[in-house]
């Protein structure tokens, strides 16, 4: 609404005061008034484990005092899920981001939607921190290929977190990656889906044996193989004792 506290404070940078003020209206449930700040520095104090006293944080909140100590910076920081960096700022350029996400989980508070449950999230209700990584997320998808991130985005969501840390395995490998750009590739990698893990371990080892992938390539020795696959190990020991006799006759007659 124009002429809003928020459209004025856009107007010019806020100092700390304001800030504290809008992140304590903000953590206030809907139709309550703001804890005191006796109330208010009792729970910083409690969940940071940092001692801020009622009239010190009153100080801070009114702007009676304005260069508070890095520690209770830090703590305020804590308390109310930003940045340090955004308290201790003079100017709001560099925060446009969270302060956009500040009016908007407060816009959604004031509506009634103080509850905010996210997508396969059970029991978890949002905090000003989940809004942020929610929002950073989307932002992210906005970027450069965004089309393509949210279509990747809506199909990674049904799988479940085996498949998902598979795939996270894949992004960190460049090489594979690339290996997978090739249809040959994808192929090989269908049809080891369907192997137990000693065909796999199998295929592995043929895989890395390029003289053999090149004797396979030949319709002959294929047949050798496959011939030798329904034999008996004996007989299969006596088929490798011929096969390495004619290897010695053939290197002899080329010298």
């Amino acid at each position: 609404m124009p002429g809003s506290t928020t459209d004025r404070a856009r107007q010019r940078q806020r100092t700390l005061a304001e800030k504290l003020q809008w992140l304590r209206e903000l953590k206030t449930p809907r139709g309550e008034q703001p804890p005191s700040y006796d109330m208010t520095a009792r729970l910083i104090s409690e969940r940071t484990e940092t001692s801020i006293s009622g009239p010190y944080f009153w100080e801070l909140a009114t702007g009676r005092s304005t260069n508070p100590k890095l520690h209770h910076l830090r703590a305020l920081a804590r308390f109310f899920n930003v940045p340090v960096a955004y308290l201790a700022a003079d100017e709001n350029a560099d925060f446009e981001y969270l302060e956009a996400e500040l009016e908007l989980l407060h816009a959604l508070k004031q509506r009634g939607v103080h509850d905010i449950r996210l997508h396969g999230a059970t029991d978890v209700e949002a905090d000003l921190a989940t809004v942020q990584d929610l929002l950073g997320r989307l932002r992210q998808l906005d970027g450069p290929g965004g089309d393509q991130a949210r279509e990747t985005a809506l199909r990674l969501a049904p799988l479940d977190p085996e498949q998902q840390q598979t795939l996270h395995d894949i992004i960190d490998d460049p090489p594979l990656l690339n290996a997978l750009r090739s249809e040959p590739a994808r192929t090989l990698t269908r049809a080891a889906a369907d192997l137990d893990d000693t065909r796999t371990t199998t295929a592995a080892t043929v895989l890395q044996q390029l003289p053999l992938l090149d004797a396979l390539h030949t319709d002959t020795t294929l047949r050798i193989a496959l011939g030798a696959a329904t034999l008996s190990e004996h007989s299969r020991q006596a088929v490798l004792t011929l096969v390495e006799h004619l290897t010695r006759v053939e290197n002899a007659a080329q010298v």
